[in-house]
Formats: structure tokens, C-alpha cells, sequence
């Protein structure tokens, strides 16, 4: 059964159940989403290289990536991934 089949409750289970399955507690200690993660690393970098508004720029540039990535699969078209570098 997928995730999603067991956290839209699909799985009979009680909902506090599916609440614990799905968000740790806030002791739990989880490693940072891969994504979430990359924004970090290139907030850092962008740091590094004394760019103003690092964290907006990081923003901008994880949104180039996640759209370029995503039409590229909707429309099977690369090109959207030369656009988004251009555009960055």
C-alpha cells in the first residue's frame, strides 16, 4: 500500500495512528528533507560569495529548478531546464 493510500486512512486505522505514522514528534530528532536541504546549501553559498538577499536568491533559484524539472516531465520538452539557466 502506498503512503498516500495510508495517510488518506485507507488502512482502517484510527486517525491518531495516522497522525503518528506520518509527523514524528517534535523530540524526534529527523534528518532535513533533500530538498530543503539543497535550499540550505545554497543559501551557504550564495553567502560565501557575498551575494545580497542570499536566502531570496536561493529561493529563486530552487523555484527555477523545481519548475524546470517538473514541465520538463509534464511536457517531455529539455528545454525548459536551458530556459530556467538562462533565466537564473
Amino acid at each position: 500500500m502506498s503512503g498516500w493510500a495510508l495517510y488518506a486512512g485507507h488502512d482502517g486505522a484510527e486517525s491518531s495512528n495516522r497522525t503518528k505514522r506520518f509527523w514524528p514528534s517534535k523530540r524526534t530528532k529527523t534528518k532535513r528533507p533533500p530538498k530543503a536541504a539543497t535550499e540550505s546549501w545554497l543559501v551557504e553559498r550564495l553567502t560565501n560569495a557575498r551575494v545580497s538577499q542570499s536566502k531570496a536568491r536561493a529561493r529563486d533559484i530552487m523555484l527555477l529548478m523545481e519548475g524546470s524539472i517538473a514541465l520538463t516531465l509534464i511536457h517531455g520538452d529539455r528545454t525548459y531546464i536551458d530556459a530556467a539557466a538562462l533565466a537564473a
